[in-house]
């Protein structure tokens, strides 16, 4: 068999193994960085779930004392909320000025133990806890939404990361898919090259004789084997 023969026959073999290979390291490599993608997407979900943590809990919180004050939870907790309503910054202090302003007219007018002073004090009172308790509902709104909005930002990141995830994903399936009909391409190549320098071989008496045929015959002619 000529020498070229051979060198050939072992680049066919050896292309088709380089070629198998590669693709498998492609493929690997594109399956790697379609990983690492998803854990930085992760990472990301996961910081930003942190950083809404605190409105979340605050918003919680608010929409539980809303619900607490309108007794919804209970006369124990609607009691206690009250409480807290009536300790809350600047009540006391409204409270205070509202009360000493009538004593001071009442004083003036000479009425400090009249009955006027008595219904004015009492008008004022339901007056102020009325205009108090709903400037105080309004503000506990006001935190359960922004609890609310820091939910739904904490979902949209969650979808985000579900979408790039599954994007990383099929890529990286992709990647493994044509990878292996890439190696089965290189592969089925080879064979198929090394088929034909076989054929063409024979052909040229490599393998014995000038010929496909005088191989077999060694004179070129079939006749010995009939009959």
């Amino acid at each position: 068999m000529p020498i070229g023969a051979i060198v050939g026959g072992i680049a066919t073999v050896g292309s088709a193994v380089i070629g198998s290979n590669a693709a498998s390291k492609a493929a690997k490599t594109q399956a790697a960085a379609a990983k690492a993608a998803n854990d930085t997407e992760y990472a990301i979900y996961q910081q930003q779930r942190e950083d809404f943590a605190p409105w979340r809990q605050a918003g919680l919180q608010g929409l539980t004392e809303y619900a607490n004050f309108l007794g919804l939870n209970g006369e124990e907790k609607a009691a206690a909320a009250i409480d807290r309503f009536r300790s809350s910054p600047g009540y006391e202090f409204g409270l205070t000025e509202g009360v000493r302003a009538i004593d001071r007219g009442a004083a003036a007018s000479g009425l400090i133990n009249s009955g006027a002073r008595l219904r004015a004090l009492q008008q004022y009172g339901a007056d102020y806890a009325d205009t108090k308790s709903g400037e105080y509902l309004n503000r506990l709104a006001a935190l359960s939404g922004t609890g609310q909005s820091a939910t739904q930002s904490t979902a949209q990141a969650g979808q985000n990361y579900a979408n790039a995830y599954g994007i990383n994903a099929m890529n990286a399936a992709n990647a493994r898919a044509s990878g292996y009909i890439n190696q089965a391409n290189a592969i089925t190549g080879g064979i198929n090259n090394a088929l034909s320098l076989g054929a063409y071989g024979a052909g040229q008496g490599w393998f014995g004789g000038g010929n496909a045929l005088t191989a077999y015959g060694g004179g070129g002619s079939l006749s010995k084997y009939k009959g």
